[in-house]
């Protein structure tokens, strides 16, 4: 595979990623963030890595159009500024909250959704690679028989040409589809690792706002309490 061949097939990873985020976040989400990662590939997410950042990055509207560029560079900007992206992310992440705190009770819930995914996508790799081994049988006997005829000493049939042919482009449109689910399912496993995370942060900070009030009530009750209470 040539240098284009391998920066086409990264883009067309990177574009099916990020319609698959798309269905997978909350539909009231908001925005996204477009950028690239180590490995060149074009992904999209409701956050951006730090060394991703420095690269620069695009924050995507809900439509999944650029509302916002921001260019490569190492310098902090000023908040609300088009490298520091601060109050939109807020909002974005608000919305994610909420969504978390509606949708679920426990982290159990969370990982019960996760595991469902999971499985799903499992079944994809499973169906994906029985695709690439039986595509791979074909076309070894679709070579060996080539080779027969040369051996033979005689040319190797046009049909039997345009079929190997034939073979090598589904067998690599086979792989390309292995690899983009193996990406879903690692993409996955993160995604309801932080939506965990963030779950249980929210409802550790719930819990201590709620305790709060209860623990300084005893000392107040005296001032405030009414005449009639005992």
């Amino acid at each position: 595979m040539n240098q284009r061949q391998l920066l086409a097939g990264r883009t067309v990873a990177g574009a099916l990623l990020g319609l698959w985020l798309l269905a997978v976040l909350p539909a009231d989400a908001a925005n996204l963030y477009r950028y690239r990662n180590a490995q060149g590939v074009l992904v999209i997410d409701h956050t951006v890595p730090a060394n991703a950042a420095q690269s620069g990055y695009e924050i995507l509207g809900p439509d999944g159009r650029v509302v916002e560029t921001v260019a490569a560079g190492g310098k902090e900007a000023a908040p609300g500024s088009a490298a520091n992206p601060a109050p939109v992310r807020s909002e974005r992440q608000g919305k994610i909250d909420r969504y978390l705190l509606s949708s679920y009770s426990t982290v159990a819930d969370i990982d019960a959704v996760k595991t469902r995914r999971l499985q799903e996508v499992e079944r994809e790799i499973g169906t994906d690679k029985v695709r690439v081994e039986e595509l791979e049988r074909r076309r070894m006997a679709t070579e060996d028989s080539a080779a027969d005829a040369q051996r033979g000493g005689k040319p190797v049939p046009a049909k039997l040409l345009e079929e190997l042919k034939g073979l090598n482009q589904k067998l690599e449109q086979a792989r390309k589809r292995l690899a983009e689910h193996e990406l879903q399912y690692t993409d996955v496993e993160r995604l309801y690792a932080e939506y965990a995370a963030r779950f249980t942060e929210l409802k550790g900070v719930s819990s201590a706002t709620a305790a709060e009030p209860a623990q300084t009530a005893p000392a107040a009750a005296p001032a405030t309490a009414p005449a009639s209470a005992p």
